[in-house]
């Protein structure tokens, strides 16, 4: 009932035994000019310098830090997330951090 309607096929006694008569389907002929898949013809470019990387340039401000895992304690977080139950889970955190450095 719901859905597309189409119409009913209704079989034809005259088609049956006619030839060309059923499921149409598209001719093949061969075509004599066909030379296989294309592909764009690859073509030298005078301007190439070879695979792209990108400069090495002296850095005077560069830091490396040796030991990473001798840091402060986080004594605080900050969130902006406007999440009430994330909000209340965060101040929770807060006041029992406080508690524990105060």
């Amino acid at each position: 009932m719901d859905g597309d309607w189409e119409a009913p096929l209704i079989p034809n006694p005259l088609c049956e035994s006619a030839p060309g008569c059923g499921p149409w389907k598209p001719p093949q002929i061969n075509n004599p000019n066909y030379k296989g898949k294309w592909h764009a013809p690859l073509i030298d470019n005078p301007n190439y310098k070879g695979k792209w990387k990108p400069r090495r340039i002296p850095n005077p401000d560069f830091f490396e830090d040796k030991n990473p895992f001798r840091m402060t304690d986080i004594v605080s977080i900050e969130s902006h997330q406007f999440d009430t139950n994330c909000l209340l889970s965060l101040q929770y955190i807060y006041w029992q951090t406080v508690a524990m450095y105060w």
